[in-house]
């Protein structure tokens, strides 16, 4: 079986990415576009921690027309930490994503939630 996350806050999530975007000035709105089409998948694909990425159809729900443009969208997200990305060493497989939890859960922390005064 493989293993899944069910407990993700998908507003803290979408929450913590978008501030995050507003503090990286390397994130433009393609960016924006194929992480949110990325996301529903995972969405969809019940938060696997890896997803299966079929690049014409995330191009399609991403609205990304070029595919160097997707390439240069998702390397960059990849390099600022938003995905893991693992690319297909063979045409006919599919790549796979990683997402990386913005909602302070998973294994996987960069997001930290603000502390608390007492």
């Amino acid at each position: 079986m493989r293993e899944r996350s069910l407990r993700v806050n998908c507003i803290r999530h979408l929450i913590a990415f978008f501030n995050l975007c507003d503090a990286n000035p390397r994130i433009g709105p393609t960016h924006i576009y194929l992480y949110l089409a990325l996301f529903r998948q995972w969405v969809e694909n019940r938060f696997e921690n890896r997803i299966k990425v079929v690049r014409r159809l995330t191009m399609k729900k991403g609205k990304v027309r070029s595919r160097s443009t997707y390439h240069a969208a998702i390397r960059t997200l990849h390099e600022c930490g938003y995905i893991c990305y693992y690319p297909s060493e063979n045409g006919f497989e599919n790549s796979q994503v990683e997402m990386i939890r913005f909602d302070g859960g998973g294994p996987l922390k960069l997001f930290a939630p603000a502390q608390r005064k007492k």
